[in-house]
């Protein structure tokens, strides 16, 4: 079958259904995604994290500081902040413009823990 008159393996042929499975396949995969987390989420009581992690709340960020030393040691810091600034400022640093957080309401990263492997 050439659907659209264009032979199957041609250049044309691959070039319009990729375009294809591009444009549609993007928009139907992510809301077919968003629904099973949904329905995982509110019938089943699972994948709780996946679903929290695409709701782009902006506050209660995570993530792991990683340090490796001469001798190959590694410490690995998980580093929390509950609540993200929200505003900004101009400031100086070292005579370098730069900006800094300027809400009164934002709290600062806290290390979560702390685990250290030696070699």
């Amino acid at each position: 079958m050439n659907a659209f008159d264009l032979a199957y393996g041609s250049i044309a042929q691959l070039l319009l259904s990729g375009l294809i499975t591009f444009v549609v396949g993007g928009p139907v995969g992510a809301f077919l995604l968003g629904v099973y987390l949904f329905v995982s989420i509110r019938i089943f009581g699972r994948h709780s994290n996946e679903a929290f992690s695409s709701l782009r709340i902006e506050d209660f960020k995570q993530w792991l500081r990683l340090r490796i030393d001469a001798a190959g040691g590694l410490t690995i810091h998980a580093i929390a902040i509950d609540r993200v600034p929200r505003r900004w400022r101009a400031a100086q640093r070292d005579g370098k413009p730069t900006i800094e957080a300027h809400d009164a309401r934002a709290t600062a990263p806290r290390l979560i823990d702390k685990v250290e492997v030696r070699p």
